[in-house]
């Protein structure tokens, strides 16, 4: 292209001068033209300017050129040098993740070892190693907590017959039990539900161990002797306890979620904030048991024996009780929503400011109970019996109480109804229930939130 340019510039140039050839020889005409010697400088410095610039736009069209390769040339060195440096990141992490599985199974296979050991001391510092190998590699947690219980099984003495066969002095040392106990139970479980193995404790003796915090969750501990250990928010989600003796225990702020208590001991038990929710609990002693705060929504309970329970500000909603014994038990401020309670014994029970909405009250016996201020919306008592029971301030809206025992209009006229409360045939509906939905202004109609 620049070639072109050139050859047209100096055909133009060569075309002038052939022009004024024919006058070139006249000096006449160089002395009387001043114009045309102009032009002619003019298109003589053209002919030599024009090349040298063409020239010059070549040459940095060329470094232009030169610096664009380089740069790619960069370019390409950069991501080379950048994939190298993947690759190589990439092989460290796989050599370094070779060495730690080499390393932690180099320390699992030494910590089998020194748990076979004859000293106490030893066997505790392979628990704990144990340990260590389980956060680092939750691959081996299954086997870890399997050796342990496996060796715990074989060594802790079990309960048999009420009473605990006594320990082998030759075997263990001072403590030694509890003490790698305590460490087990504090090894991960797998993260994963379908990996996660389940310690088998079962009929073994925990009297007044330390097990607080202690990660149990699906651990079987049938027929276990529990009596006045320290299970402090204990995690014993869906495990089995089955026949297990917890007297006195702490189980307060513990997880049972799901947990299978049926026939369990938790007399004079705290279970103070405890979640129970959906646990079967049938045929449970849990009398003096300490249930403040508790969340038993969704238990079975059924035929359980909560003779003196503690069981303030609970959440008992939609629980099975049927049958159940609450003599004298403290219920004050509780929910019992849409519980049923059919044949349940509720003797001199406190229920001051309960929520029974919907419950199924029927042949239950609420002899002389305390209901004041309870709100008992929709409960169905058919054949329940109030003899002696007291329901001023209760709310009995829609409560179906026809076949209602021991019901008198001197009990009635303390608590509030309308016109969808259905009474006995042979009692009158008091005044002033008429006025609890239509007359809002009614000084007893109610204002209490009951949902």
């Amino acid at each position: 292209m620049y070639c072109a340019i050139v050859c047209a510039i100096i055909a133009v140039v060569a075309y002038q001068a052939l022009v004024e050839l024919p006058e070139l020889g006249s000096i006449k005409h160089w002395a009387g033209s001043d114009l045309r010697i102009h032009d002619v400088l003019i298109s003589v410095g053209t002919f030599l300017a024009v090349p040298l610039l063409l020239w010059r736009i070549r040459i940095a069209d060329r470094h232009a050129e030169a610096s664009h390769a380089q740069a790619e040339a960069s370019h390409a060195l950069a991501r080379s040098a950048g994939e190298q440096v993947v690759l190589g990141v990439d092989r460290l992490a796989k050599e370094l993740l070779r060495d730690q599985s080499r390393l932690v199974a180099e320390r699992f296979e030494r910590a089998v070892e020194l748990f076979g050991h004859d000293k106490a001391s030893v066997r505790l510092g392979a628990v704990f190693a144990f340990e260590q190998v389980a956060r680092v590699s939750p691959e081996h947690a299954s086997a870890v907590r399997a050796i342990v219980a496996a060796w715990l099984r074989d060594n802790i003495p079990p309960f048999v017959q009420g009473r605990p066969k006594e320990p082998d002095p030759d075997r263990i040392g001072d403590r030694s039990l509890l003490d790698i106990l305590y460490a087990l139970l504090r090894i991960p479980a797998p993260l994963e539900r379908g990996t996660r193995s389940f310690l088998d404790l079962r009929e073994l003796n925990f009297v007044k161990a330390d097990l607080q915090e202690a990660q149990l969750e699906g651990a079987r501990l049938d027929r276990a002797r529990l009596h006045q250990a320290n299970l402090h928010r204990a995690v014993l989600i869906d495990a089995c306890l089955k026949e297990a003796d917890c007297w006195g225990s702490d189980l307060s702020g513990a997880s049972l979620v799901g947990a299978d208590l049926q026939a369990v001991r938790f007399r004079k038990a705290d279970l103070a904030g405890a979640q129970l929710t959906n646990a079967k609990a049938e045929g449970a002693d849990l009398s003096e048991a300490n249930l403040t705060a508790a969340n038993l929504s969704g238990a079975a309970l059924l035929n359980a024996d909560l003779t003196s329970v503690r069981a303030e500000r609970a959440d008992i909603s939609k629980a099975k009780l049927d049958g159940a014994r609450l003599i004298d038990a403290d219920l004050r401020n509780s929910d019992l929503r849409g519980a049923s309670l059919v044949g349940a014994s509720l003797v001199e029970a406190r229920l001051a400011g309960v929520k029974l909405n919907d419950a199924i009250l029927r042949d239950c016996i609420l002899s002389n109970a305390d209901l004041s201020g309870a709100c008992m919306d929709g409960i169905d008592a058919a054949g329940a019996g109030f003899d002696g029971a007291v329901l001023t301030g209760a709310r009995l809206h829609g409560a179906k109480l026809g076949e209602a025992i021991g019901l008198g209009f001197d009990v009635l006229k303390y608590a509030e109804g309308d016109e969808r409360t259905e009474l006995p045939a042979d009692l009158s509906r008091p005044d002033h229930w008429r006025g609890s939905i239509s007359n809002p202004g009614d000084p007893l109609s109610s204002r209490r939130d009951c949902g």
